[in-house]
């Protein structure tokens, strides 16, 4: 019986087949396959393609308005294909720090445009890079309400504050009150 050339390499080996050419085999070496695995202690021997790894990285602006954090961006990695787990190497595009994380969130030093890219390697070593372009500036915020008269935060102190404004009020109306009841 004749096994095509990647068959003969494998028979045997209970190590996952990473390189035999994708086709068509007779019946009889599909039976001879099943024999082979089920003699070896091999519950199934299935040859099937993986789909090349793919990656599509996007990137969403997570900051918030007015905050300390107004440059904070966080990333997804959309794999497709490969065979899992999976390992991730971000660059962030602005010279700093590489991470590692699947959806790592990173803080821009300065506002501009950036490009992201990410590297994504599966457990037999095939890679496969996306990048994404943004824009990083500060969000437009609403303008503050500032009241005319900005009282303290604290309660007791607010709470003085309106007393003293009361008797205030109750001194200028007694005098005037004074100099209109003189003859």
């Amino acid at each position: 019986m004749r096994f095509p050339n990647d068959l003969r390499r494998i028979i045997g080996s209970t190590d996952p087949v990473e390189s035999m050419r994708i086709g068509r085999y007779r019946a009889v070496c599909s039976l001879v396959l099943f024999a082979i695995g089920s003699y070896a202690g091999i519950p199934n021997v299935v040859v099937s393609a993986v789909a090349p790894l793919q990656v599509t990285l996007s990137s969403q602006v997570t900051g918030f308005c007015n905050s300390a954090f107004w440059n904070e961006v966080t990333f997804h990695a959309n794999v497709t294909g490969g065979v899992p787990s999976y390992t991730y190497r971000w660059d962030f595009g602005d010279g700093n720090a590489i991470s590692t994380e699947a959806v790592p969130s990173h803080h821009y030093a300065n506002g501009g445009r950036y490009t992201a890219n990410v590297t994504v390697a599966d457990s037999t070593g095939a890679t496969a890079s996306g990048s994404s372009t943004f824009l990083v500036v500060p969000p437009p915020c609403a303008p503050r309400y500032q009241p005319l008269l900005q009282l303290p935060p604290e309660p007791g102190l607010a709470l003085l504050f309106l007393v003293g404004i009361l008797a205030a009020l109750v001194v200028l109306v007694a005098r005037i009150r004074r100099r209109r009841a003189r003859p």
